[in-house]
């Protein structure tokens, strides 16, 4: 393969740092990154991905979007890690919208042209601080000054490593400026974290302002005469008790029961045979008869009376 490097050929990523966020037990880092393809010189091109060195291990690097993970949305759709090619070499992690560091056939951006991209970087425990180096560009459809649809990658410039640290300020944005030379290796200078701290306000004390009392006379109301109505004497007259008239009591007369006149039923002559045998029967006398049927009408006629 023809390596040279390439006058004109350039891209500028502004890196803003939107903020930590913790994620059950991991920590998210969030950034808005600029990306402007500023090719001169008669070369136009294509930047089609961005990568970059982390000093911690990241997470979920092109294995998942969920929560806790590294991903990207906006210009880049794929995060991954790999190597860039043109003697570049690894990455801890790339954007792009190809399927691998080395790719990106689709997407990026052209000459004369910027776009952003949302990248959030995800690590393991509860971290504050973390360092970004070692920035490089893939570029494809390279053409001019001899250039024909080629690819290439460029480096970034050496500044010292960049360290990621919450401060109570907006942080400056990060300007990443690749040039076609070989990159120049810079021991790392520590940057001590800058502790600003906040400079209290005064309290702001208002007082109140007095409302003047409110004073309602009572309006005295004229004395109502209400003169007495007489009331009428209420007369009661005795009511004269009724005589009470004595009950007479009148025995009823007793209805006379007329005499009940019963004549005797003749008797008739019993005829007796003589048995066969020779023994004389006795034959009741008349007078005996007679008086049972005289006394059998009395008892009726004592029960008729009653």
């Amino acid at each position: 393969m023809n390596e040279k490097s390439v006058s004109g050929l350039s891209s500028k990523a502004t890196f803003t740092f939107l903020g930590f966020s913790s994620v059950g037990k991991n920590t998210e880092a969030a950034f808005k990154i600029l990306l402007s393809n500023t090719s001169s010189n008669g070369i136009s091109s294509r930047s089609s991905a961005l990568g970059f060195d982390v000093n911690q291990t990241l997470l979920g690097v092109g294995h998942s979007d969920n929560a806790g993970s590294t991903r990207v949305s906006g210009l880049f759709s794929n995060d991954g890690e790999g190597a860039f090619p043109n003697q570049f070499g690894d990455l801890d992690v790339c954007f792009t919208n190809g399927n691998t560091c080395q790719g990106g056939q689709n997407g990026g951006v052209y000459t004369g042209s910027s776009d952003s991209f949302l990248p959030i970087l995800a690590f393991s425990g509860n971290v504050n601080t973390f360092t970004l180096s070692n920035f490089g560009v893939r570029y494809q459809s390279i053409n001019g000054n001899g250039f024909n649809d080629d690819s290439g990658t460029g480096h970034g410039s050496s500044p010292p490593p960049v360290v990621v640290a919450p401060t109570p300020t907006p942080a400056s944005p990060i300007v990443v400026a690749p040039t076609p030379t070989p990159p120049v290796v810079v021991a790392p200078t520590p940057v001590p974290p800058v502790a600003v701290a906040p400079t209290p306000a005064p309290p702001i004390v208002v007082e109140p302002t007095p409302a003047p009392p409110v004073v309602v006379e009572p309006t005295p109301a004229p004395p109502v005469a209400v003169a007495p109505t007489p009331v009428p004497p209420v007369v009661v007259e005795p009511t004269p008790a009724l005589p009470v008239l004595p009950v007479v009591v009148e025995p009823t007369p007793a209805l006379p029961v007329p005499p009940v006149m019963v004549e005797p039923t003749p008797v008739p002559p019993v005829a007796v045979e003589p048995a066969s045998d020779s023994t004389p029967q006795s034959v009741p006398e008349p007078g005996t008869v007679g008086g049972l049927v005289m006394a059998g009408l009395a008892l009726l006629r004592q029960r008729r009376t009653r």
